[in-house]
C-alpha cells in the first residue's frame, strides 16, 4: 500500500478547514502520500504549505491510522491522520480548487472524498471526548464490519 498523511485543521473554535479537490469537486481533509525517505511530521508541513499556504503550530496529534483497502478506489492507501492548528490565512495552493473554513455544524451536510467522513466523525468524538482522550474506545465493538475501518491507537 502508499502510505498518506491526512489532516484535521482547527480553526479556532469557528470549524475546520477543509479543501475542495479539483479532480472531484469534493471537500476533503487536507493530506498528501509521504516521499521516500520523508518523516510523517515533515509530510505535514511540506503539503499543509503546499495545499493551504498554512504554516503548522507545534506538533500535530495523532488521531489514528485508517488502512482500509476500499478507502480509496484509486489504491490501496494507508494514512496517518492527525489534528494541527496552524497560522497563517488559508489560501488554495495548486493541487487544491479552494480552501474552506467549514463550521462545526456544516460538516455533517457537505459531500465528501475518500473515507474523510469516517475520518472528520472520529476528530468530532475526539474534540467531544474529556481531556481529548481520543476515540478507540468509543468504536470498541460498536463498529459496522461493513463500514470502512479504522485502526485504533
Amino acid at each position: 500500500p502508499s502510505l498518506a498523511i491526512d489532516l484535521v485543521i482547527e480553526n479556532d473554535d469557528r470549524g475546520v478547514i477543509l479543501v475542495l479537490r479539483r479532480d472531484s469537486n469534493l471537500y476533503a481533509t487536507m493530506g498528501g502520500y509521504v516521499d521516500v525517505g520523508e518523516r510523517l511530521h515533515d509530510t505535514v508541513r511540506r503539503e499543509l504549505l503546499e495545499e493551504t499556504q498554512l504554516e503548522l503550530i507545534g506538533e500535530p496529534t495523532l488521531l489514528g491510522v485508517y488502512g482500509d483497502p476500499r478507502r480509496d478506489k484509486r489504491r490501496h492507501t494507508v494514512s496517518v491522520a492527525y489534528i494541527a492548528r496552524t497560522k497563517g490565512q488559508p489560501k488554495a495552493g495548486s493541487d487544491v480548487k479552494a480552501v474552506e473554513i467549514v463550521p462545526f455544524d456544516r460538516i455533517s451536510q457537505i459531500r465528501l472524498a475518500f473515507d474523510h467522513r469516517k475520518i472528520l466523525d472520529d476528530y468530532l468524538l475526539w474534540r467531544e471526548s474529556p481531556g481529548h482522550a481520543g476515540v478507540a474506545r468509543r468504536h470498541e465493538g460498536a463498529e459496522n464490519p461493513a463500514e470502512i475501518q479504522r485502526d485504533t491507537c
